[in-house]
Formats: C-alpha cells, structure tokens, sequence
C-alpha cells in the first residue's frame, strides 16, 4: 500500500492539500479534474521529483516508474532509448523485449531512427516502452495519451494493461480523458483546489457523482 500525506505551494497559492490518500497495490486509479486541480503535482509529489511538505510511504526510487506529462527522447536511436534503463550487463537480453515492445506500440519500423527526430506521439509511445522495458511495482504516469490519436492510444492501453496483468503492479495515472478512465481504471480520484473532493469505484464516480465539483466537472463532457 502507497499512503502520502503532502502540501505544496507555489509563492501563495496552494497547490495541493492531501491528508492520508491511499492506493491499493495491484489496482489502476485514474486522477481527474480541471486544469490546476492538482493532478501532476500529485504524481510529482508521489515520484518524488519535487519538494513538499509531507511524506510517501510505501514507495521507493527502485520500485517507481514516473512518465511526466511532456515525454521526452534521448538523441540516439528509439532502440537505443527503449533498452536505455536496463542494466550494461543485460543490454543484449533486452533487446528482444524492446523490439517485442516496439512492434506492439507500432513503431518497430522506426527502431534505426533517431528519437530526437520523432513527432510528439511518437515519443510518447516511445517513453512508454522505455518505462515498460524494465519490471516496476508502481507507474504514474501523467497524461499519457495526450500526444496520440485514437488508434496510438487504444494501442498504448492495449499494450499498458498487458503489462500490469503479467507484473501486477500499481497504476495511478493522470488523464483529462474520462473515456479512458472507464476503460483503465478500478478507482476514480477527482481533484479541485489541491484537494481530494471525490473518490470511489470507477462507474459509481463518473455515473453518481456525490460532490458536485465532481458533478461540475463531469458536465463539460455530456454537452
């Protein structure tokens, strides 16, 4: 289990207010909520990347994988980017699994290419295989289809869940899609303010909402 306490501020502003938030091991939580609800500084807080008042606990650097919102790309091959965090020792091992990864993500023809050289999508899919080359306990991941079309996206979900039934590892992912957060997701947490206003199973969260910023929210997509 994964329990964070944290509060950060930006100058006045507070940007994220969490008491004792809890995830489960082995399940999928899908953050939700406007723009500057508090949904990336979460993830941040979570992975560690910044500094805030609190604590994480169940989480260490060796069992995390964080895939900030705006995917990056080595100047070296996609190849060469996807087998990046394996060990010098098992490089060659892993080239196989990479390969396997590229080719489910449709984009083993671009194994030689450069990866600096890639469109946004593509480098999105290409963190991706990077994160999911090597085994993890826990993902958060920020956005993670912002960048890909619906095709690149049902793909990248297909290839994702996959990999958490074979590992059985934690997911918690950020995401302005709620189409998306039906399909992943086991929980729904929604942010407004920094704060936790609503959490609960997937379909009772986005079919019954209880709060309603929640509700608020949820109308800006049934319009």
């Amino acid at each position: 289990m994964i329990e964070i306490t944290a509060r950060k501020k930006y100058g006045d502003r507070v940007v994220l207010d969490i008491d004792k938030l809890r995830f489960e091991k082995g399940r999928v939580y899908a953050l939700i909520g406007t723009n500057g609800s508090g949904k990336s500084t979460l993830l941040q807080a979570l992975a560690k990347v910044i500094d805030f008042k609190g604590d994480v606990k169940g989480l260490t650097g060796k069992d995390v994988a964080y895939m900030p919102q705006k995917s990056f790309a080595f100047s070296t091959s996609v190849l060469a980017n996807v087998t990046a965090p394996c060990p010098i020792h098992r490089i060659f091992t892993e080239r196989a699994k990479a390969k396997r990864l590229l080719k489910s993500l449709a984009l083993d023809h671009l194994s030689k290419k450069n990866a600096s050289r890639l469109s946004g999508g593509e480098t999105q899919r290409v963190a991706l295989a990077r994160m999911l080359v090597a085994p993890h306990d826990f993902l958060l991941l920020d956005e993670p289809s912002a960048s890909l079309d619906v095709e690149s996206t049902l793909i990248s979900e297909e290839v994702l869940m996959d990999y958490l039934e074979r590992t059985g590892c934690t997911l918690i992912f950020a995401t302005h899609s709620i189409a998306q957060a039906k399909r992943l997701a086991d929980e729904v947490i929604v942010l407004d303010g920094g704060k936790v206003v609503e959490r609960g199973f997937t379909d009772q969260v986005l079919e019954n909402p209880e709060n309603d910023k929640t509700r608020s929210f949820l109308e800006q997509f049934n319009r």
